[in-house]
C-alpha cells in the first residue's frame, strides 16, 4: 500500500523509546532470511539491526512450513536447553532519498552477512501463499 509516510511517533527532538520489531514476520528454517516488511523502515528512523542465532543441543527439526506455530513452540520445550546468541550490528541510518524498501534490503543484507545465511526476495506474505497453494495451513 502506497501512500505517506506515518505520523511520527514522537516530536522532533523528544526522546522516544526503543521498539523492537520482528521484520521478517515469520519463523524460518534459518536457511535464508526472508525479505523484510518495509513498515518500521517507514518511519526514517535509524535501527539498530541484531542478529539472533539459536541453537539447540537435540537434532529436533522444527518444520517452519508444515507446522503450526504451537506445535514449533511444543518441540522446542524437548529440548533440555537452547543457546541464544545476540549480535549487535552497526546501527543503519536511512540514507536521504531512500525508499523505506532499499533501507530495509540493506539491513536485512548485514545481518544476513552476520548469520552466514542469503537474504532471499521471499517473504512471509509468499510463504502463506505457497502453504495456501498446497494445503498446509
Amino acid at each position: 500500500v502506497e501512500g505517506p509516510p506515518p505520523r511520527p511517533l514522537r516530536r522532533e527532538g523528544e526522546p522516544h523509546e526503543p521498539l523492537l520489531i520482528f521484520p521478517e514476520g515469520s519463523i524460518t528454517n534459518g536457511a535464508g532470511l526472508m525479505r523484510f516488511a518495509r513498515g518500521a523502515f517507514r518511519l526514517g528512523e535509524e535501527v539498530q539491526p541484531v542478529a539472533l542465532r539459536v541453537t539447540c543441543p537435540l537434532p529436533l527439526a522444527h518444520d517452519t512450513l508444515t507446522s503450526s506455530l504451537p506445535r514449533n513452540f511444543a518441540r522446542a520445550l524437548f529440548q533440555p536447553w537452547h543457546v541464544a546468541e545476540v549480535t549487535l550490528l552497526p546501527a543503519v541510518a536511512p540514507a536521504p532519498a531512500e525508499a523505506a524498501e532499499e533501507t530495509a534490503a540493506r539491513t536485512a543484507a548485514l545481518i544476513a552477512a552476520e548469520l552466514g545465511v542469503p537474504a532471499t526476495r521471499w517473504s512471509s506474505a509468499d510463504k502463506a501463499e505457497l502453504k495456501r497453494r498446497y494445503g498446509l495451513l
